[in-house]
Parts: C-alpha cells; sequence; structure tokens
C-alpha cells in the first residue's frame, strides 16, 4: 500500500470516528458517554462547542479524502490537531481529569495524525531529493 492510498483510508476512518467522537462529546450522559468516563455534567457551551469542532473536520476529512489530490497543508492541520488531542488527553489522565477509556479513544487520533505525519514526510522527501 503506497502513502497516498494510506492517507484515503485513513482520512475516511477518521470520518467515522469524528462523527462517534462529535456525538460522546455532544451527549457526554449518553451510555456510551458513561462507559468512557465522560463527565455528564459538562456545561452545555463547551460541550457543543467542541462537538461541532470535531464534526467539522470530520466533515474536512471526508471532503480531503475525495480530492484528486490531497491538500498537504490541511493534512498537516490534521495531523497536529489530532496528535496534540492525545497529548492533551494523556496530560489530563496524568492529572486524573480523564478517563482511561477516553484516552484510549483518543489513541487512534495518536495513530491517524501519526500516519498522516508519516506520508506528509515521504511526500515532502520525494519532492526534495
Amino acid at each position: 500500500m503506497n502513502a497516498e492510498t494510506a492517507v484515503r483510508l485513513t482520512l475516511k476512518a477518521s470520518v467515522v470516528l469524528n462523527f462517534v467522537a462529535a456525538y460522546l462529546l455532544a451527549f457526554p450522559s449518553s451510555f456510551l458517554g458513561n462507559l468512557l468516563g465522560l463527565p455528564g455534567d459538562a456545561p452545555l457551551l463547551y460541550s457543543s462547542l467542541l462537538s461541532f469542532v470535531v464534526l467539522i473536520f470530520g466533515l474536512i476529512y471526508a471532503w480531503l479524502s475525495r480530492q484528486p489530490n490531497v491538500y498537504q497543508p490541511l493534512l498537516f492541520v490534521g495531523a497536529f490537531g489530532k496528535v496534540c488531542f492525545f497529548l492533551i488527553g494523556v496530560g489530563l489522565l496524568v492529572l486524573e481529569s480523564a478517563s482511561k477509556g477516553f484516552v484510549g479513544l483518543l489513541a487512534g487520533d495518536f495513530v491517524l495524525g501519526s500516519t498522516w505525519f508519516w506520508a506528509l514526510y515521504l511526500h515532502h522527501s520525494q519532492h526534495n531529493a
């Protein structure tokens, strides 16, 4: 599997994961939210806004996966955001403000973001060789 195929597959997987995450963040007191240890009493303002941002990124990933050429700067923003979400989650876990289940879910973001960074590195090294 070449890097572009891997990126397109992971973008499509990220769409699904982002939509699930947007739902969980919008409804943290749902069954799945409780299962992951999300705080059910999160203020509606914050849960709504964060859910919307995650949903928008899911839509961006869907759009990006369908383009003839994957726009590298947008892929970088997505990779950076996904890795940072995971690192923030780990920091919150250390501070005992996030559950292991939630950080486990964010591990998927780390894998996706790392895959995109790898693909960006390969693209950059091939075009600057």
